[in-house]
Formats: structure tokens, sequence, C-alpha cells
């Protein structure tokens, strides 16, 4: 048996294409699954203008051309679903790449992007990872991606749609314009009922599935750029982070820092926004807060002055870490 990444639900090893969907399922998912490869799947939540396209396309932009290639030894990637890839990469990958803002959209790819990532570090399990801490082996891992599109999540039945999705999903990524919310706040006690409009939305639909508390939430706060330097609004937000992407052993030194990161930023959110960080901590397994810029700096209308994106990477990494895979 195996999940199916388009409707998540199981099906014998015999099946070749989704029943519910009629999309043909990769056979190298299907052969991996069966030899242990571990699947992630990861759900992108948040509201229109968030910032989840510009997200996703730095990601993939950094799998291209990122520091990653060289600080994790033969690491590479590939799409199982060359469809929704090329799409992607020809429509958000390539524009970035140009310097041009990926233009916004309800949904990015409405299909999964299936990925099978190759030499990913991942923990040693057992009695050796006990012995030493920073032992590491670079294993294949699966990822699907799943775009639903940022209006989803403020429409009730929609969510309904997607409760197999939520059903199997173990950890979720918020994004939040913190910014963006606060400019349109009167003030603060309304930038906290939209973020808790959106957390409690959600928590509903996990809620009526019967998986209150068994659920991770990686917080990201998107725009980063915008909070540096600005430490009177934004406390720890507003500094900029200067750790690079992390080589293979400098994996836990890394993981310190963004828990250290977390803590200082979940004393913010509990001082300022108390009601929110309360919400999140009452209703989910975990939670953990991290920044990103997909940018590093704004735009200048529809133009990036330089693309240097910060952070892009660490809400992945969060995610395998609460799933016990790093």
């Amino acid at each position: 048996m195996f999940i199916c990444p388009f409707c998540m639900k199981r099906h014998e090893d015999t099946v070749k294409s989704c029943p519910d969907k009629n999309i043909p399922i990769p056979s190298v998912y299907i052969d991996d699954l069966k030899n242990s490869t571990p699947a992630v799947f990861v759900f992108t939540i948040g509201y229109s203008g968030h910032g989840k396209t510009c997200f996703l396309s730095s990601f993939l932009h950094s799998l291209y051309h990122g520091a990653i290639l060289k600080k994790w030894p033969g690491f590479s990637f590939m799409g199982l679903n060359m469809d929704t890839l090329n799409k992607i990469h020809n429509e958000y990958v390539n524009i970035l790449e140009q310097g041009k803002l990926p233009a916004k959209t309800a949904i990015m790819f409405p299909t999964p992007l299936i990925l099978k990532f190759q030499n990913v570090p991942l923990k040693v399990k057992g009695i050796r990872r006990i012995i030493k801490r920073s032992k590491m082996e670079q294993k294949d891992l699966i990822f699907v991606f799943y775009d639903i599109g940022g209006g989803t999540f403020e429409v009730d039945e929609k969510i309904k749609q997607n409760l197999p999705i939520l059903g199997e999903i173990n950890t979720l990524v918020f994004l939040i314009d913190l910014p963006g919310i606060i400019k349109d706040s009167i003030d603060g006690s309304s930038a906290v009922q939209k973020m808790d409009y959106l957390l409690g939305t959600v928590y509903l639909a996990i809620k009526e599935l019967g998986q209150a508390k068994e659920k991770n939430i990686v917080l990201c706060f998107t725009k980063a750029d915008i909070m540096w330097g600005k430490k009177e609004i934004y406390g720890p937000l507003s500094a900029r982070w200067k750790y690079g992407t992390p080589s293979v052993n400098e994996l836990h030194e890394y993981f310190d820092k963004m828990k250290e990161r977390s803590d200082s930023i979940s004393n913010y959110i509990y001082e300022n926004y108390t009601l929110f960080h309360s919400n999140l901590h009452n209703n989910f397994k975990s939670v953990c807060f991290t920044s990103l810029s997909s940018l590093g700096s704004q735009p200048n209308g529809n133009e990036i002055p330089m693309l240097s994106p910060t952070q892009v990477i660490d809400p992945i990494l969060w995610t395998l870490k609460l799933e016990r895979y790093l």
C-alpha cells in the first residue's frame, strides 16, 4: 500500500493512476515508497498577497542555483511529474531569474508538485546516532508540495474540500506578512484578529478530522527585508539573519541558531500578540517560528534590484526537524 499524492488515499501497489483524480501516479514515486524512501508532504497556508508565490518560486530557484548544491555534496533533485515542474519553472522561476517579480496567482500549481531529492542529509537512527550527535547520512527523500490558493483558507467550504490533504499532513507551514497586516490594521487588535481568523479556520477543519493537537506548525513571517532594522516595531524579526546555507556538518549548529531565534520570536509574539500566541500553543502539537525574505529587497514596481533570498530553506528544514528526519 502507498499514499496517493493526488487524493491522499492509500492504494494497492498495482494502482498506476489515481482513481479519484484520474491522474497517472509516477512509477518512480510508487517504487521509491515501496523501497522505504520517506515522503514528506508540504502544505503552505497563507492569505493572498502574503508572499506564498514568491516563497515557492525563490525556494525552487535556490534549488537550481543556490549554495545548497555545493554545501551538500552530491545533492540533486528531479521532478517526478515534469509537466507541473516545467510549468513552475517557466512561469515563475525563470521570471525570478530575469529579475522580475512573478505574477500573483490564486493557485500556483493546481496539481501537487512531486520532487525527489537525492543525497539529502538525514539523521542516523538508532545507536549510532546516540553515540555521535553530529552524524548524518545523505539519503533520498520525496517531497510533495501542495498549493491550493491563498484565498482557500478564507472560505470554510473550500477547506472542507481539502480535508483529505489536511488529514495526512503532519506539519503545516503558515506564511504571514506581518508588515502588511500591521499596515492594513487600524490597531493591534485587528492584526491579531486577522492572524487568529486564519488559524482558527484551519483549526476547525483539523478538529473535524479528529486530529486536534496532532499537527505541527511552522510560522514563517515573510518579507523580512521590510522588518530589518526596525527593532522598535518588530523586535527580533528586525535582525537580519547572518548565517548562510549550512553544510552537512554544520546542520546541528544551524538548528541551534534556528531554535534560539524561534524562541526569541516566540517571546516577541507572546508580548505583542498574546491571544494568537496562546492559540498556537494550545491547539498544535509543536510550534516554531522563523522569518524569510524571498527576494532580499523590495521590488521597484515589477523589477527586483538584486535577487538575494534569505532563509527560504528554513521552513523545509524545520519541517524535516519536526517530522524527525533531522
